[in-house]
């Protein structure tokens, strides 16, 4: 080579083509300094700023989202609450995580997003595809891993609880306004690390 540069001798381009450090337009080798976040609409720094990186808002029409945040959260809840653990290779399972119970026992949990509305944490109960609409999922998971973004909860639901429902259950967070209690499914019954369900 003639002009000085450093490569591949025959001729041919790199197959990737990215800027050296001495070419100008690299990136940094350091990391960046951080920098405060500074917006006179306190109302929308607040949105954007939360206690924990984890739990910033998410778009709630943003459902692939939705649901690795749920999945993240349940983890975490079930890992300190002393579960352990088993995430399935392929992403074609009905099942997102499984704990072991060390006893030969696993249970297949599918994770999902509660949504606060009345005083009770909702939940899909069925996957809602263009293919499958309202496809149960009774024969494929033995519960239901919640998060909950406005209770800041996660719930561990077994299918028998919610099995007589229909497309969706509930979560009941606030007392009922009539005092009813036989059938109410109260969150604070499944909620992880509160007592297994």
């Amino acid at each position: 080579m003639t002009d000085g540069s450093t490569g591949d001798l025959s001729g041919r381009r790199d197959s990737n083509p990215r800027p050296q450090p001495w070419q100008g337009c690299a990136l940094p080798t350091e990391p960046l300094p951080r920098t405060e976040l500074k917006d006179t609409n306190s109302h929308r720094l607040a949105a954007i700023c939360t206690s924990s990186p984890v739990r910033n808002r998410v778009d709630m029409r943003d459902t692939t989202r939705l649901g690795d945040l749920a999945e993240l959260e349940v983890t975490v809840a079930l890992i300190r609450a002393g579960k352990r653990l088993l995430k399935p290779i392929s992403a074609g399972c009905r099942y997102d995580l499984a704990i072991d119970d060390g006893g030969g026992r696993i249970t297949r949990l599918q994770c999902k997003s509660g949504v606060l509305r009345s005083g009770r944490v909702t939940i899909r109960t069925s996957s809602m595809t263009a293919t499958s609409p309202g496809r149960t999922y009774r024969s494929d998971v033995d519960a239901f891993g919640v998060f909950c973004e406005q209770t800041n909860e996660s719930y561990l639901v077994p299918m028998t609880a919610v099995q007589a429902c229909g497309t969706m259950a509930s979560l009941r967070v606030v007392p009922s306004r009539n005092g009813q209690r036989q059938g109410v499914r109260r969150a604070s019954d499944f909620r992880i690390g509160g007592g297994d369900p």
